[in-house]
């Protein structure tokens, strides 16, 4: 089969590779699509991160091809959307209800769990990590439920309420389906902080109430949030793009007792005052992938019309375009969401 595997530093070739052989207890999925997800970036960009070798995607949908002997839930034919992570169940993580954070989490990245940037993807646990999907969603949609179970995990770990105010610092496919949630939920505000007004405009069409350019706003921008907000500031900001210098500056729109969930992904070591939270009494809380059962609600989010996933799509590629219409236009491009590579 056909496969993109890391070749070298900001380097992905499309070569045939072994198909994955499944044992009893596993599934084989056709894939049909591929989301590219902000980690396969990451990796993608950074070396070391992963080894060359690797092949990426996670945010896959597909249909079952081979089902092992002692698998009964699915069966070849079988349309589904895959969770690429599912809790082993016997942790103590898992055994807490933080099968999000399982001790042999691996989404993928890795050469002894190869990712769905293929023609196939072996599944292990098929029991919690393939969710049968209904005729009328497309593969499109079904690509698009592990990002949007993302952002649902984030809106649930903050508790927020309706009648609050919220700030969504970025709106890239993480920060849209936030905004989505949040008025799902009944946000009283929903104010967002982004620099693309590509984005700020989709983000307007999901709920939100305000979009604030930082580029233009410059160093007004707290005390407008703060005006907007009734002068006390947000009870939630969602932190969701990823840049040190907008999570060192995120506790500085919060109200008193209020709280910041990090979403985005950095890597470096970002500096953090915590003065700041000490004299808000404000809360920094992590949030880390999402719940076999948030999976599944998203899902049927979806499925239901409560959630809008067309506004992501940027656009589907061919395996063998990856690199070039994939990867580096995500890169390159301000404006560009979701990418989803078709084996």
């Amino acid at each position: 089969m056909y496969a993109a595997v890391l070749s070298g530093e900001k380097s992905i070739t499309v070569q045939q590779v072994e198909k994955p052989a499944i044992s009893a207890n596993e599934v084989l999925v056709k894939v049909e699509l591929c989301g590219i997800c902000g980690t396969d970036l990451h990796a993608y960009l950074h070396p070391g991160l992963c080894p060359v070798g690797t092949i990426f995607g996670h945010e896959c949908a597909g249909v079952a091809a081979e089902v092992g002997s002692s698998v009964d839930h699915v069966k070849v034919g079988d349309r589904v959307a895959v969770h690429p992570a599912p809790g082993c169940g016997t942790c103590l993580n898992c055994l807490r209800g933080h099968d999000n954070a399982c001790d042999e989490l691996n989404i993928g990245n890795s050469l002894e769990r190869p990712g769905a940037f293929a023609e196939f993807v072996r599944i292990a646990r098929p029991e919690h990590a393939l969710y049968k999907i209904p005729e009328t969603m497309s593969f499109a949609e079904a690509a698009l439920i592990e990002p949007l179970a993302t952002a649902f995990h984030a809106v649930r770990q903050s508790h927020i309420k309706s009648g609050d105010c919220a700030v969504v610092l970025g709106c890239g496919p993480i920060g849209l389906a936030v905004v989505q949630y949040l008025k799902l939920i009944g946000a009283d505000k929903i104010i967002v902080v982004e620099i693309s007004a590509v984005r700020g405009e989709l983000a307007v069409q999901l709920g939100a109430d305000l979009v604030l350019d930082p580029s233009t706003e410059g160093a007004a921008l707290v005390s407008k949030v703060q005006g907007e907000t009734g002068g006390e500031g947000a009870a939630v900001v969602y932190e969701c793009t990823g840049v040190s210098k907008v999570f060192s500056s995120a506790v500085e729109y919060l109200r008193t007792g209020g709280q910041m969930i990090s979403i985005g992904v950095i890597e470096q070591d970002t500096p953090i005052n915590p003065l700041s939270f000490i004299l808000k009494e404000a809360v920094l809380r992590g949030s880390m992938c999402y719940s076999e059962k948030e999976f599944a609600q998203v899902l049927d989010d979806v499925a239901m019309g409560k959630i809008r996933t067309d506004v992501f799509l940027t656009g589907i590629v061919d395996l063998k375009d990856i690199e070039t219409q994939g990867m580096q236009r995500l890169l390159s491009s301000s404006d560009a969401l979701k990418i989803l590579v078709k084996p």
